[in-house]
């Protein structure tokens, strides 16, 4: 599992503790090794469990984030703040975005180290643990991303209802179609529409 978390691009004291391990092989012969050989691998899976807590941790904290941004943004009264918000936004996004990525894909790793183990006839004990935690954690992560994709996307519809208001002081009449346009001006730019960020 240690080289495929190097490829998610995990960080590198995670990879490193990774390699240094290896991934065990689980001895079933009874052999007084055995109980060292379990814990070294249960000690690696508990590093990933972890990470993923902290990972969903930041998950929720770029959620308030987004909440925070969107408050002040609908708050603005000048281009300049509302582009200096959206530029604050985006990289919060962004990174986001990738450590869900990484917490997504490392769940399906231990989803998959989980199966092997039950086949290999491991630890029943350490194996509830496994699946136990695996299981709480997808649930948390799924929780947590379904908060943080209703923020991005309230953040994009109050932005757009913002524009709307502001044009329809300008042109009473304009259609949706002339109203879309600038919000999509105002995203590329990072003034008036703001979501730029957000579209991901």
């Amino acid at each position: 599992m240690n080289n495929r978390l190097g490829d998610l691009g995990v960080p590198d004291w995670f990879v490193q503790e990774e390699q240094h391990h290896g991934d065990i092989e689980t001895p079933h012969d009874g052999s007084e090794n055995d109980a060292d050989a379990q814990s070294e691998e249960m000690r690696n899976f508990f590093s990933h469990v972890e990470y993923l807590q902290d990972t969903i941790s930041q998950i929720s904290s770029a959620t308030t984030e987004i909440t925070r941004l969107n408050e002040e943004a609908l708050l603005a009264t000048t281009s300049a703040r509302e582009k200096e918000l959206s530029t604050a936004l985006e990289p919060c996004i962004r990174s986001t975005n990738a450590d869900a990525k990484r917490a997504k894909d490392i769940l399906g790793l231990l989803r998959e180290d989980n199966s092997r183990i039950a086949r290999e006839g491991g630890n029943d004990a350490d194996l509830r643990v496994r699946d136990n935690l695996v299981n709480t954690l997808t649930r948390k992560f799924i929780a947590e991303m379904k908060v943080y994709q209703q923020a991005q996307k309230k953040y994009r519809a109050d932005i757009k209802a913002k524009v709307r208001r502001q044009v329809q002081i300008v042109k009473p009449d304009a259609t949706e179609e002339q109203i879309d346009a600038v919000f999509r001006d105002g995203a590329r730019g990072g003034g008036g529409g703001g979501g730029g960020g957000v579209g991901c």
